[in-house]
């Protein structure tokens, strides 16, 4: 796995293929006589194997320091490129490892020769650089292509301990010494364990992939809830306590792909023989480490129970390094929480990888495979699309509607407003409106109530008053008294409409809580109606005295559930829920695709939740339906 950074521009592939290669060889490192070529698997990068025909004898003349007939050129993603510091810090850790007998691969020198062991160039027409890299090819069998045994097991862990000890002593020689640590220190990446909290924002994507399997919508709520939980224990448990954890360098992706084996003196008898892959090196809690080891050993066993694998591999790694009592504490939660992170990344980038293989093998198919799955691929993102976009204008409309019901009942408000000046002081609305159209040409004033023009004794009532205002200033400063009578009034529907204005566009009072929370499903955001005859929601009513209630008061009162139905209900408003009650308070929504027989939209009381629950729900009607189906 080579690491890229989440928040930087998409990386660019090296624009490179077999047949590059020769010409590329010769110019950065002085190798010709090449016999193959092969390219190896990756996902951002290029990776090739290069045979030759004859072996480099080491010190031969012209070879800069090369020997072997088998490298490997990797040559890093633009993203990746760009990172020098950190490329240099880890050829550094390499021959460190090197030196100290590990079999690992380490980068060769170039042309230049001396301490480069990179180069960085254009390739064919890319505006890009990209860095390139010769390693000499390590024999063996990757651990994934064999079958797992107890000493296998034991020999991988006890590896991993060994490279955790040499990892502790570069760092002491490094002491005082920042450029060969710094720049694990800042890596950033999306698989590194300690972003284990994160996976949270892609799990409405991981779920709706999920949806494209054949599933059961109970198995996929179970396996998103399980995940949830362990994200959560995660960042409570294991996040809290990073900074009384040990930290050092760790190799980062210790896994079955990454870890070589030779046979031994049976054939069926293996001996862990070396390891390569030091890209997602970096600064962490060694923790993570053998965390990462045991998931995947766990993972990938089939001759043995899980739990045992995980067993053999700890066993060897006590070996060498005694586990303080903390990390043991949190082993259990740190496997979980890579194997989550595991599970969704990996789900995440399947499509994308689909997508490179058949983009990379289009040419060579025959017309009607390359049709077929480019069939099957496309149907794939199209149906992610839809429904995401779909779900996009489901909460557009909803926003609509909250918007529209909202502004219908500050028309009422204002209208009931009105009613009481004239109470007060009958053919008073009249005479600010029209105090109101004959001070347009001299008075400027914005109301911020977007065009509301239906409403115009809102800026009616405003202009009159500062006008009156201006005219008491004017008055006061020739006679030296306040005018006692009118004024007192009209400061009070000034102050008013000041504040019933600034509740309206700033949302203030209870508008949020009515409105509900938000959950993936909607949430608590009140259910749409029809646009035509929308009715007033009773919900909303709480929140549109806000501005003006030391004026009118608030006549409306709240409570929880079952009596959170405030005021007058309209027998034309649409009913929701098991109860059959209109809109109220906090509501979610129903997730069944298709819809849902029970009108979709759930009181939180009524569905036995108080908080917004994680991914997707379904109520209680469509998880029976589910069951049902599944024993049939």
């Amino acid at each position: 796995m080579t690491s890229s950074s989440s928040n930087a521009e998409d990386p660019v592939r090296p624009p490179i293929s077999p047949s590059d290669v020769p010409q590329l060889m010769k110019e950065e490192f002085g190798i010709e006589d090449i016999a193959e070529v092969l390219q190896l698997n990756s996902y951002d990068d290029k990776n090739f194997l290069v045979r030759l025909l004859s072996p480099i004898q080491s010190g031969e003349t012209g070879t800069f320091g090369l020997f072997g007939d088998e490298f490997v050129l990797k040559i890093l993603n633009s993203q990746l490129s760009e990172k020098e510091s950190l490329i240099t810090a880890q050829n550094q850790l390499m021959l460190y490892l090197k030196k100290r007998g590990f079999n690992v691969s380490y980068p060769l020198p170039t042309k230049e020769g001396g301490d480069h062991r990179s180069t960085r160039r254009c390739l064919k027409n890319s505006k890009n650089t990209f860095n390139i890299r010769l390693f000499p090819f390590l024999k063996g069998t990757i651990l994934h292509k064999i079958p797992y045994t107890a000493n296998v097991l034991y020999e991988t862990g006890e590896l991993l301990s060994r490279l955790s000890l040499a990892l502790k002593d570069y760092e002491t020689l490094n002491a005082g010494n920042d450029l060969p640590i710094v720049p694990f220190k800042s890596s950033e990446f999306s698989w590194y364990l300690r972003e284990v909290p994160k996976i949270v924002d892609a799990m409405p994507s991981f779920q709706q992939l999920l949806e494209t399997k054949n599933l059961e919508v109970e198995q996929i709520r179970e396996l998103v809830d399980t995940i949830a939980n362990v994200v959560e224990e995660f960042k409570t448990r294991v996040m809290s306590e990073m900074d009384n954890l040990e930290q050092g360098i760790i190799h980062g992706d210790y896994n079955e792909q990454n870890i070589l084996v030779v046979e031994g003196s049976t054939e069926s008898q293996y001996t862990v023989n070396g390891l390569i892959d030091f890209g997602d090196s970096h600064y962490s809690c060694r923790l993570f480490d053998y965390a990462i080891g045991i998931a995947y050993m766990t993972i990938e066993c089939g001759t043995m129970e899980q739990l045992e694998a995980g067993g053999h591999f700890l066993a060897g790694y006590l070996c060498n390094r005694e586990i303080p009592l903390l990390e043991w504490r949190l082993l259990p939660t740190a496997v979980a929480g890579r194997l989550s992170q595991s599970l969704v990344l990996d789900e995440l980038e399947r499509l994308d990888k689909l997508k490179e293989a058949f983009f990379r093998q289009a040419p060579k198919m025959a017309p009607e495979q390359r049709n077929r799955e480019w069939g099957d691929l496309h149907s794939q993102y199209e149906k992610i699309i839809q429904e995401e976009t779909a779900e996009k204008l489901n909460i557009a409309d909803q926003c609509y509607q909250l918007t529209d019901r909202f502004l219908r009942k500050l028309d009422e408000e204002i209208e009931k407003f009105k009613c009481e000046l004239e109470a007060d002081s009958p053919g008073i609305a009249e005479r600010l409106e029209q105090s109101g159209r004959d001070a347009q040409g001299n008075l400027v004033f914005t109301v911020d109530v977007q065009n509301r023009s239906s409403n115009p004794l809102l800026a009616a009532a405003q202009q009159q008053a500062i006008a009156e205002t201006h005219a008491q200033q004017s008055s006061r400063r020739h006679r030296g008294a306040p005018h006692q009578g009118s004024s007192g009034r009209l400061s009070e529907v000034l102050a008013s409409l000041d504040r019933l204005q600034y509740g309206y566009r700033m949302g203030t009072g209870r508008t949020e809580s009515d409105a509900g929370s938000t959950s993936s499903g909607g949430g608590g955001i009140p259910p749409p109606s029809s646009r035509a005859s929308s009715p007033p929601s009773s919900g909303l009513a709480r929140g549109v005295g806000l501005g003006i209630g030391d004026v009118l008061g608030d006549p409306y009162e709240s409570s929880e559930y079952g009596s959170g139905i405030d005021g007058e209900i309209d027998p034309n408003e649409q009913r929701y829920c098991l109860c059959g009650q209109v809109s109220y308070g906090d509501m979610i929504a129903c997730d069944t695709a298709g819809g849902c027989p029970n009108g979709e939209w759930f009181h939180y009381g009524c569905v036995d939740i108080t908080s917004t629950p994680k991914g997707k729900w379904y109520c209680p009607t469509c998880i029976a339906d589910s069951k049902r189906r599944r024993r049939h």
